[in-house]
């Protein structure tokens, strides 16, 4: 739709980018006001992750926007190159994430993220470009904003974007929200992890049809070194419905973050082994609070006539780091990567509790550093703890669970699980 020129800033003596509309797009007013959006968009965000604009104008017939220069390749080249390391690919959507906050926050959805509007600067720093389609839920009070064009451009029913990296609701043509963006870079991280598409099939109709009724493959089954928490965190960005995807990108940054600094997953043969092992107890830990769960009446499950009088009747969860035993920095990466993991599943429940199941995400644990029951029942006044104990000797890992009720401290319930 432009065309980028590098030219040089004589009042503040600086290189700036300069993207000047095509003579085909200035004879097309939807193009025009496409462009103009991006300018609006851009300017109301200010972030090291978004791509900067410092003014927009015309002359004559020429329609201009002056942005910062960039250094680098955009991500769609770098991909080109083959799949990247999956740290690397950790920071990358961290970045973006970070980024896609800001823009949140000031009411600004993108929606068209992808490996061609995301840019790779030299210095390692990402920045998100090309908001021509961004959909801003809060619009400026401009003339331009309050045409008949711009309207057209967000109205339900028009579909807008990359199809192999739309959202299920942005292929229906539905309104769409912040989790749409999530979606999108559920797609661009997994294709960085494994290096190929989630969802790409043969016809851009097939592939649109995947996006909409097909679960993509595990990212551990193409890269057997990617880590189960991330594997989590990014089948959690493509669920189908925008309620079951992370509640927003500032969540999503976080629990990218909290795996990012882990060494855990190293992708060594001996740290694939143990990696295997900790699935396993995943899925063994799950299975045991989801017993728990039975307690609560939760969903097609009935509580028991043997229920302690002590159970509170809404479960507002929160899931305390599990402690570890003979500590090792490896052993405390598992123990993380286990909350995390577990607290994840659980929420799942909660479409299931009639209400009843609120589970506090694991990175707001993480980030306010809450390691017992007392101070996140202080911050988020939780009713109930799940928390416990991991240990490791050689190659039996143990993990011990406790349900506890967080106002009075008495255990509900103990199990301890071994894999």
């Amino acid at each position: 739709m432009g065309i980028v020129y590098r030219a040089h800033d004589t009042r503040l003596d600086r290189d700036v980018a300069i993207k000047v509309l095509n003579e085909a797009a200035v004879t097309n007013a939807t193009r025009i006001e496409r462009f103009k959006r991006e300018a609006r968009a851009v300017a109301r965000l200010s972030h090291p992750n978004i791509m900067e604009i410092h003014d927009f104008g015309a002359e004559g017939n020429v329609i201009f926007a002056v942005m910062e220069l960039l250094e680098g390749v955009d991500l769609r080249r770098h991909l080109d190159q083959g799949r990247i390391a999956v740290r690397e690919a950790t920071k990358i959507a961290g970045q973006v994430a970070e980024g896609l906050e800001a823009a949140h926050s000031e009411g600004v959805v993108h929606r068209d993220i992808k490996p061609e509007n995301l840019f790779l600067n030299n210095d390692g720093r990402l920045k998100i470009l090309d908001f021509g389609l961004a959909h801003l839920r809060e619009p400026l009070e401009t003339e331009s904003s309050k045409s008949q064009t711009t309207l057209s451009l967000t109205e339900a029913g028009t579909v807008l974007g990359t199809p192999r990296y739309m959202s299920p609701e942005q292929v229906r043509g539905q309104e769409i929200d912040c989790s749409s963006d999530i979606f999108s870079l559920g797609c661009v991280t997994y294709e960085m992890v494994t290096g190929k598409h989630p969802f790409l099939r043969k016809t851009k109709a097939d592939t649109m049809s995947a996006i909409l009724h097909e679960d993509p493959e595990p990212m551990g089954n193409r890269r057997p070194s990617v880590s189960p928490a991330l594997d989590e965190i990014v089948f959690r960005c493509l669920e189908k419905r925008p309620r079951d995807r992370f509640h927003s990108a500032h969540d999503l940054g976080c629990a990218l973050h909290a795996i990012g600094d882990t060494r855990t997953w190293s992708g060594r043969a001996i740290k694939r082994r143990a990696l295997v092992t900790t699935r396993h107890l995943v899925a063994a830990a799950v299975g045991a609070v989801v017993m728990i769960a039975a307690i609560f009446g939760i969903g097609h499950l009935r509580q028991p006539a043997t229920a302690p009088p002590m159970l509170p009747e809404l479960l507002h969860l929160g899931v305390v780091p599990f402690t570890v035993v003979g500590e090792t920095a490896e052993d405390r990466s598992v123990a993380d990567g286990l909350t995390a993991d577990i607290t994840r599943k659980i929420s799942r429940l909660e479409p299931q509790s009639g209400g009843r199941l609120w589970v506090v995400e694991p990175e707001r644990i993480f980030t306010n550093t809450l390691n017992s029951c007392q101070a996140i029942r202080k911050m988020f006044n939780v009713s109930v703890c799940l928390g416990g104990s991991y240990e490791r000797r050689g190659d039996v890992h143990s993990l011990t669970l406790e349900i506890t009720d967080a106002a009075s401290g008495v255990l509900i319930n103990k199990d301890i699980i071994k894999g």
